[in-house]
């Protein structure tokens, strides 16, 4: 597990989301910078760094064409900051419910990935240089690295258990969500790779098609055009909220047997074709199509659950600004 704990510590570094001198406790990498309440979600107060950290990471989602000087973007930005911290304090307090949390050992880990992670950057100047950049104090590191690392595991084994009945794994619930919930589909893919040609791509795929549509069987036509890992024949059985929203859309407007016209995703170009669910492959692979079916039911009982969260503002939310928040 060691490993994939230091590697948690790097993705959080580079992809998540300033800084005072470091603490002199038994924390490695621990400091503040603003511990004032900003607001409480739930029972949980949510301090200036923390709040920062969140606001900075979901500005970001919203991309460089966003415009932060229009007030209904901002608004849009501090509802996407909510949201984000709802779901946090979710996990938080089905944590505490349960009694989930990190154990000696767990946080023994956890400090020595941290200082592992310092050494690698050089030291803790630019450890520090590192998270200043991305808004981030090692407390809300910290607590990050706790709940993406530890936390949220436990409480998804915990709740696709069964436990309390939050999340039923019994057979008939299961096999249900399958029919009612999953999509099987195979696909004529060609990736959308560096230093391929999208123009030559997509005739590429356009021959396919029309291929297909002068009466050569799907299987031959993707034995010769797709370039996906995956077995044609066989296809993919997935859930919702997994694949990418237009290859979910195509697959599902389909009746089993059909084939979509050409479509272009971030991957690249596909044909898609919607395959029927077949009980012998439930049969067969009822594991791993079990844990699917929970960790879908799981995420949205999670994102119900935050939703329902209340946010009390203290007033020191309405004492700083956009350009604090950003500001390193």
């Amino acid at each position: 597990m060691k490993a994939f704990f230091k590697r948690s510590a790097l993705l959080l570094i580079l992809t998540c989301l300033t800084v005072t001198s470091f603490t002199s406790c038994a924390s490695p990498g621990a400091f503040s910078e603003n511990t004032k309440t900003v607001m409480k979600v739930g029972n949980y107060e949510v301090s200036y760094d923390e709040y920062k950290y969140f606001y900075y990471n979901c500005m970001l989602d919203m991309g460089d064409g966003a415009d932060f000087n229009n007030a209904d973007t901002l608004a849009k930005l501090k509802e996407n900051t909510e949201t984000a911290l709802k779901k946090r304090y979710i996990i938080q307090f089905y944590c505490d419910k349960y009694n989930r949390k990190l154990s000696k050992a767990d946080k023994k880990e956890m400090n020595t990935a941290i200082k592992e992670y310092i050494e690698s950057c050089g030291g803790e100047e630019k450890y520090k240089t590192q998270l200043q950049a991305r808004r981030m104090t090692g407390d809300v590191f910290r607590e990050q690295y706790a709940l993406n690392g530890f936390l949220m595991g436990y409480l998804h084994e915990l709740l696709i258990t069964g436990y309390d009945n939050l999340i039923p794994v019994d057979d008939k619930t299961v096999i249900n969500d399958i029919y009612e919930n999953f999509y099987h589909y195979t696909q004529i893919f060609i990736p959308f790779e560096e230093g391929t040609d999208y123009n030559k791509n997509k005739e590429y795929a356009e021959e396919a098609l029309k291929k297909l549509n002068e009466g050569v069987s799907f299987d031959d036509v993707a034995k010769e055009y797709s370039r996906w890992t995956v077995n044609y024949k066989t296809g993919v059985y997935t859930t919702l909220g997994i694949k990418l929203e237009l290859i979910e859309k195509t697959a599902l407007s389909l009746e089993v047997g059909q084939y979509s016209d050409v479509i272009f995703t971030s991957e690249g170009h596909h044909i898609i074709k919607r395959l029927p669910i077949e009980e012998g492959y439930i049969n067969e692979n009822f594991d791993t199509l079990l844990y699917d079916s929970a960790t879908r039911r799981y995420n949205e009982f999670i994102d119900k659950e935050a939703a329902a969260l209340t946010v009390e503002y203290k007033d020191y939310y309405n004492e700083f600004s956009h350009l604090m928040l950003i500001a390193r």
